[in-house]
């Protein structure tokens, strides 16, 4: 008598018993409770506690809509909560799927409807009593496999499931399995689909539809994609290949490196030599000057019988690819722009706009190069503004 009157004060308060999604198929009690999935009123940022049996603990737990209600437990699911608290932050209508484990190990999937508004208690208990889904009547399989057909019926038509698709025949081949006793869980591990996948189309052959909110944080109607050691193996070797490539264009760069380097340093030692000879020509001429008078023979001085050279006489304007070198030569020595600086590296952008056809001043906005500095890298390298055009 008093288990009765307990039990008829608890569905005053809360309505229906939690009980698992195939206890429709699995119960002769209160023909409501066949009907239709358990509600449990919730009143907003009032908590609701959901208490299991002795031995029976929820390994599993989501929600529809994850920022309408909080779900905790007193442990982490991993570890098997038997005390689950949930918290409404807002007034709204939200899911609540668990899958629990007995002490037989034997597993039970339950969905509740949760509503959330201004009636509710602080504190509700609520004790639900999981049914072996692998012990019910054969009589009564055939009604969970209608509910199930029934919502996949709903989901195509609502173009949530392809019909003949991989996953229509997936669930087709669970619902074969339930219909032949199997329980829910098992149903969908063995055909690599998400629990929620069943529960959610027996929740839809029950009358009940997806629901609307755009916040619900994935699909129900999705397979589990499971990633094999093979594609693991492929990852990395891909991976160690590309590391490979990584190294090797690495080692390209750095031999790039070291022959401009050489190719800087030959080219200013070439200066050095064309400064040095400059140097010697001058001097010749000024002595030729001196001892040139119209009462003394001309003088042939040692350095005339030996063949030199004929300097190329540099001409007054020069063109863009003599201005390109002319800069290549003022970088080497210029305090301002060191090698593999920023400054540096935007020279070299103008040096190869202008070996590319463009004028002096086009190749300077280019490179985002101040006119001004490029005078100071032409002197550096004894060319005058006036032999470029500036």
């Amino acid at each position: 008598m008093k288990s009765l009157a307990k039990l008829s004060v608890l569905t005053l308060i809360f309505g229906l018993w939690g009980v698992p999604v195939l206890a429709q198929t699995q119960r002769i009690l209160a023909e409501a409770a066949q009907r239709q999935v358990p509600t449990i009123a919730l009143k907003v940022n009032q908590g609701v506690n959901l208490t299991l049996p002795d031995g029976v603990l929820a390994y599993k737990g989501w929600l529809d809509d994850g920022s309408l209600i909080q779900l905790d437990g007193d442990r982490p699911f991993e570890q098997g909560a038997s005390v689950l608290h949930l918290v409404a932050n807002q007034t709204g209508q939200a899911q609540l799927s668990l899958v629990t484990r007995d002490a037989n190990q034997v597993e039970s999937l339950y969905v509740f409807k949760l509503v959330a508004g201004s009636q509710g208690n602080s504190i509700v208990n609520v004790t639900a009593h999981p049914i072996n889904t692998a012990r019910a009547s054969t009589a009564q399989t055939p009604n969970a496999v209608r509910q199930l057909q029934q919502g996949v019926r709903l989901a195509i038509e609502q173009q949530l499931l392809v019909e003949n698709s991989e996953l229509h025949r997936a669930i087709q081949g669970a619902i074969s399995k339930i219909d032949q006793g199997m329980a829910m869980e098992q149903a969908a591990t063995t055909f690599q689909l998400d629990p929620r996948t069943l529960a959610q189309l027996f929740h839809m052959g029950q009358g009940e539809s997806l629901p609307d909110n755009p916040t619900r944080q994935e699909p129900l109607l999705v397979r589990v994609e499971g990633v094999s050691e093979t594609n693991n193996a492929d990852v990395e070797a891909r991976l160690t290949a590309l590391e490979n490539q990584v190294e090797r264009l690495d080692g390209r760069v750095a031999s790039l490196d070291s022959q401009q380097s050489e190719f800087l340093a030959q080219l200013q030692t070439l200066d050095q030599q064309q400064e040095i000879f400059a140097t010697l020509l001058q001097r010749q001429n000024q002595v030729a000057q001196r001892l040139d008078s119209p009462k003394s023979k001309p003088i042939t001085l040692a350095i005339n019988t030996i063949p030199r050279p004929t300097a190329t006489p540099v001409p007054r304007t020069l063109d863009n690819h003599q201005i390109a070198n002319a800069i290549a030569r003022g970088l080497i020595t210029h305090p301002d722009t060191p090698y593999r600086s920023r400054l540096y590296l935007r020279y070299q952008s103008m040096i190869r706009s202008l070996r590319r056809g463009s004028t002096l001043s086009q190749a300077a906005r280019q490179g985002n190069l101040q006119l001004n500095h490029v005078k100071s890298v032409l002197k550096n390298a004894g060319v005058t503004p006036e032999a470029v055009g500036l």
